[in-house]
């Protein structure tokens, strides 16, 4: 028992030294295809742990919120998010402080708040109409929970980290798919 326990700490040692700590932000376009068929911009940020597991391969989970915008007629769309990705990774590196990677895995998405307002002015009164389509538990119009499936490419030079990457939500919500597009630059501690 004892010689598993020492194997088992001085992997942890040695996976827990290869692993880099990376903070990060960027662009994210959500596009909800099905019935409703709308494109929101926005933002988000996060962090990931990468991990080296063996060579050039690796696995990175992260946490990240995002937030998704849209305005159109009147109305303003607003989509908050946590996405927890699971990406395995490989990096190809072309110098001493740099290298290509690809990443792919799952996420898991939880709907915040996605939040519509129609607001009208005209001289006489102003109208406002509010909701919320996460809220609700069982009845809600957009269940808050989703699994995607996606990957990108990424460049690394020292401590500097680009990526470009697509997410394509597998449940259907409210007959429609939750897709992300995200482009960002992270720092690599």
């Amino acid at each position: 028992m004892k010689k598993i326990l020492t194997i088992a700490t001085m992997l942890l040692i040695g996976i827990t030294a290869s692993a880099q700590l990376q903070v990060g932000a960027g662009f994210m376009y959500e596009m909800v295809q099905g019935d409703y068929d709308t494109n929101l911009s926005g933002l988000y940020a996060g962090a990931s742990y990468n991990i080296k597991i063996a060579g050039n391969f690796g696995v990175a989970p992260g946490v990240y919120y995002t937030v998704g915008n849209k305005r159109s007629d009147g109305w303003t769309t607003t989509d908050h998010n946590i996405l927890v990705p699971v990406y395995l990774n490989y990096a190809f590196p072309v110098g001493p402080d740099a290298e290509f990677f690809v990443f792919a895995g799952p996420s898991a998405n939880m709907g915040l708040v996605y939040d519509s307002h129609l607001k009208i002015n005209t001289k006489a009164r102003i109208e406002a109409s509010n909701n919320n389509w996460y809220s609700g538990g069982d009845d809600a119009i957009i269940p808050r929970f989703d699994i995607k499936g996606g990957g990108g490419v990424g460049f690394k030079y020292s401590h500097f980290v680009f990526t470009v990457g697509y997410d394509y939500g597998f449940l259907e919500r409210d007959d429609n798919h939750f897709n992300l597009l995200h482009a960002g630059f992270a720092y690599s501690f």
